[in-house]
C-alpha cells in the first residue's frame, strides 16, 4: 500500500476501530465525528458498515450537530491492513477512534500488537488521550511474551521497538494530567520506546517542564503541534503563532525534535488573523521561515 493520507507526519492510517467519546477540549471539532458520519452514509456497505451507529445527529438551538454515541467497534478484518509484504511506512494506528477506549478490549488490543510485532519493517504512531489505559494495559503484560497468529508464534521483546507511543496534550492542563503518565509508561517498559506529544489542536499556552524534557530519564522524544482546521473557517478556534512559535523554541533549547505540521484555518500574529491559500495552513511555503520545522526524532 502505498501513502494513503494528507497527514504529513505519517504515510498510513490504520482505522483498526472506530466511534470514540468526547474527553477533553481537543475534541470540540473532531474531525473522526465528521468523517464517520460521512462514512456511516455511503451507499456501499462494505464502507459504511464499520461507522454506522457510532455518531449522532441532534438539534441544538435550531443547529444540527454530530456527537458520538459512544458505539466504539473493533475490526478485526483490518488487522491485514498491514503485512510483513509491503515496503517500510510510518503507520498511524486507529486514526478514526481511540485503541484504548475504555471499549475497546485488551484481547483486542493484543491482535493488534501481534500484527505489529509480524511487521518489523514498519514503524506504528499509537496516539491516545488515555494514556491512564494504556499504561494499565503496559502493566498487565511481562516485560517479555509470545505473540501469536494464525500463522505462527514468534517471542517479542515487550515493548515492541518499532511501535511510537504519544497522547495529545491540547492546553497546560491534560499536558500536565497526560505526560506524566506518558512517561511512567516509558519508564515501566524495559525497551524504552520513543514517546511523543501531538499538541494539534492546540487550545492554549503549553509550557514543557524540565522533568519532561531530556537530562531527564524518562523523557520525551518528539513534539508535533498545530493550530485547529475546520471546513468551516470561522468555527476553527483561533491559534496565535506566538503559542506555536514558543513550543519550537522550547524545544529547540531542550533538543527535542519538533514538528509543525499546520498553522491552523484561523492563524492569528498580535490581533490580526492571517489569510492563507491552504484552508489548514498546511503550506509552509506560507509560513516564516523560523517556522518552517518538520523533524522526527532520531532511532536506531
Amino acid at each position: 500500500m502505498t501513502k494513503n493520507t494528507k497527514i504529513q507526519w505519517t504515510d498510513m492510517t490504520w482505522p483498526i476501530t472506530t466511534g470514540c467519546e468526547r474527553i477533553s477540549p481537543g475534541c470540540m471539532n473532531c474531525y473522526a465525528i465528521k468523517d464517520s458520519w460521512r462514512l456511516a452514509h455511503n451507499p456501499n456497505p462494505k464502507v459504511s458498515e464499520p461507522y454506522v451507529n457510532t455518531v449522532k445527529k441532534t438539534i441544538i438551538d435550531n443547529q444540527s450537530v454530530l456527537n458520538w454515541t459512544g458505539i466504539v467497534k473493533c475490526h478485526l478484518d483490518r488487522l491485514d491492513w498491514v503485512t510483513p509484504r509491503q515496503k517500510p511506512m510510518m503507520v498511524f494506528v486507529c486514526n478514526m477512534s481511540d485503541l484504548f477506549h475504555k471499549n475497546v478490549p485488551f484481547e483486542f488490543i493484543d491482535r493488534v500488537w501481534e500484527q505489529m510485532a509480524q511487521c518489523t519493517q514498519h514503524t506504528f504512531q499509537v496516539l491516545t488521550k488515555r494514556p491512564e489505559r494504556m499504561l494499565e494495559y503496559f502493566q498487565s503484560f511481562p516485560e517479555s511474551r509470545i505473540f501469536v497468529n494464525e500463522q505462527n508464534s514468534m517471542e517479542g521483546e515487550w515493548p515492541l521497538t518499532n511501535v511510537w507511543l504519544g497522547t495529545s496534550t491540547e492546553n497546560q492542563v491534560f499536558a500536565d494530567q497526560r505526560v506524566p503518565v506518558l512517561l511512567e509508561i516509558k519508564r515501566l517498559l524495559k525497551n524504552k520506546p520513543i514517546v511523543y506529544l501531538s499538541m494539534e489542536p492546540l487550545c492554549g499556552k503549553v509550557r514543557l517542564k524540565s522533568e519532561w524534557l531530556p537530562h531527564n530519564h524518562p523523557s520525551l522524544d518528539w513534539i508535533i503541534a498545530g493550530g485547529e482546521s475546520h471546513p468551516s473557517k470561522s468555527k476553527a478556534r483561533p491559534c496565535p503563532i506566538d503559542l506555536l512559535r514558543a513550543i519550537k523554541e522550547q524545544c529547540e533549547e531542550a533538543e527535542v525534535p519538533f514538528f509543525l505540521k499546520q498553522l491552523g484555518s484561523r492563524p492569528v500574529v498580535g490581533s490580526q488573523y492571517l489569510s492563507l491559500k491552504d484552508p489548514k495552513g498546511g503550506d509552509m511555503e506560507e509560513w516564516s521561515e523560523d517556522l518552517r520545522v518538520r523533524q522526527f526524532p532520531v532511532f536506531l
